[in-house]
């Protein structure tokens, strides 16, 4: 609570009962030279003074006080109560986060950067898709962001949760878009970290990116996989392990050609710790269009002064008539 004058220029009119005050003071000082012809003069001197001498000057300073009083109330005094209220929407955002096998190294780097990531939008409805070899719903889309940290804290890997390994991305945009489906927020937004090039799901990737383009979602991706040629092993149906060769450029190539049908951006990721800049990147890029409006409620408290005032002009009539009365 803040307290405001609506009409400052009026306290200047406080000049006047401290001029008053000095008229006074100098006045009491030219009395002291008064004299009275008395016969035996000494006979009065080492009397102490009486109360009524001593506190001679309340009465003028309980009227200087109310004056003042006055003066403050004329000046129209208020109590400001401040309030907020937002206005606007914030964007619809969900994370798309491979949890298979290869991401094992990077896993504790991205829920770092997420975490960090959602605690700089408290305006904006999260939610979140993990997949390896299947993909579902960590959770929906939600403004409680301190569950969304605490879920995004638990997350493990698909072999931790016993799931079959495996990246599925199409299956996990679609499951993405799903949610976005019904959104009225002014943007919605797709955020996907991976490492690897989709094979597994029955959703291709494409698909998904074009469903997420007619839907008017922009899809920002993420890759962390190699982008030159290195070997993997695989089984084959007989439960044989094979050696096979793969082009860490076309993966990379491909992720890109996801986020650039949608309109969004594509970054390459060799050293986890960069997520967080990246991650620190797309918030920029993607702002809300929240405004914080403050309204003021104004209190009339000229009354908490005129109140005192009254009280000190009844007490000084009484004095006035009683203790320090006066006989002409």
């Amino acid at each position: 609570m803040n307290i405001i004058f609506a009409a400052p220029e009026r306290l200047l009119l406080l000049v006047l009962p401290l001029w008053l005050l000095v008229r006074y003071v100098r006045r009491q000082r030219r009395n002291r030279h008064a004299f009275l012809i008395y016969p035996a003069v000494q006979l009065l001197r080492g009397l102490p003074a009486s109360r009524r001498i001593r506190w001679r000057f309340l009465p003028a300073v309980l009227r200087l006080l109310a004056l003042a009083l006055i003066i403050v109330a004329l000046a129209r005094p208020q109590t400001v109560h401040s309030s907020q209220r937002l206005s606007g929407e914030g964007l619809d955002i969900v994370l798309v986060l491979d949890i298979s096998g290869s991401m094992k190294l990077r896993l504790d780097d991205a829920k770092a950067a997420i975490n960090r990531f959602v605690a700089g939008r408290p305006y904006d409805r999260i939610g979140m898709v993990v997949f390896a070899k299947q993909a579902f719903v960590l959770f929906p889309l939600t403004l409680d962001h301190r569950y969304v940290a605490d879920a995004v804290d638990r997350m493990q890997l698909a072999e931790e949760l016993g799931l079959e390994d495996g990246t599925a991305i199409g299956l996990a945009l679609a499951h993405a878009a799903r949610l976005l489906v019904k959104s009225e927020a002014p943007g919605k937004v797709i955020v996907l970290l991976t490492d690897g090039v989709n094979n597994a799901g029955n959703i291709h990737p494409m698909t998904a990116a074009n469903i997420a383009k007619a839907l008017g979602i922009r899809l920002y991706t993420i890759f962390t996989g190699r982008n030159d040629t290195y070997q993997i092993l695989q089984r084959d149906a007989t439960g044989r392990t094979r050696v096979i060769l793969k082009d860490g450029s076309r993966d990379e190539a491909f992720v890109r050609q996801l986020a650039e049908i949608t309109g969004g951006r594509y970054y390459h990721v060799d050293d986890p710790g960069e997520l967080h800049a990246i991650y620190a990147d797309i918030d920029k890029l993607e702002k809300s269009t929240v405004e914080l409006k403050v309204f003021g409620r104004h209190l009339e408290i000229a009354s908490w002064f005129l109140v005192p005032a009254l009280l000190l002009l009844l007490t000084e009539l009484v004095l006035r008539s009683t203790l320090f009365r006066t006989f002409p």
